[in-house]
């Protein structure tokens, strides 16, 4: 709803994950769209508005009847706005896309492992042996993918979350450097303060100040 005479500079697309599952369904290129969007959920894509866009913009827009064809145009309207989106998505990420050899539902049992390992940094984290088994992969499987999808082997992914969780809470100036450490699982600051200076090349209390 905006008032007579505005200037809309943006549209926002939002739908859910089992909306998407059922649109992209029996789609040929389905399967890469599905992995590229839960490998980076949430997903942020821009692009700007074009003449095509504001054009399907302005029907819904000046849709003011409620009858029956009227709601069919700007359904109309709307999915033609989806369809481009998700065209042009696809071909960005088709030209750049690496060869990941997962499929969406392996993805999706991926992306439960990382928030499993990321859960509470305070407890120490399954060992592999749990992991794959929630992931319904073999071990090596698992280490394989996991690193192709995040950049990185699953500890020090792992790892580098925990620091940055140590480094946040640093800025914020209302923990110790005791309290992050404990907050982050370490018994003993000093290996903290190791940990934390061997990725940020300073030491916590360096950063502080």
């Amino acid at each position: 709803m905006t008032p007579a005479k505005s200037c809309s500079k943006n549209i926002y697309l939002s739908f859910t994950k089992a909306w998407l599952n059922e649109f992209l369904a029996n789609e040929p290129q389905g399967e890469l769209l599905l992995t590229d969007i839960l490998m980076k959920t949430p997903l942020h894509y821009y692009e700007l508005i074009d003449s095509e866009y504001r054009r399907l913009m302005q029907d819904i827009m000046q849709a003011r009847d409620q009858n029956a064809l009227c709601k069919l145009k700007v359904h109309n309207r709307v999915m033609s706005i989806l369809e481009r989106f998700f065209v042009r998505y696809y071909c960005k990420i088709s030209t750049t896309h690496r060869n990941f050899k997962i499929s969406s539902d392996e993805m999706q049992r991926l992306k439960l492992v990382e928030a499993e390992i990321l859960k509470d940094f305070a407890f120490t984290p399954p060992n592999i042996t749990q992991l794959a088994r929630m992931a319904a992969m073999s071990a090596s499987k698992l280490k394989l993918v996991f690193k192709e999808v995040f950049g990185l082997p699953m500890y020090q992914y792992y790892q580098k979350q925990r620091l940055q969780k140590g480094k946040a809470m640093l800025i914020t100036k209302k923990y110790t450097i005791k309290q992050v450490a404990s907050e982050l699982g370490y018994i003993h600051v000093k290996d903290f303060a190791k940990a934390f200076q061997k990725h940020f090349e300073q030491l916590p209390e360096e950063f502080i100040n």
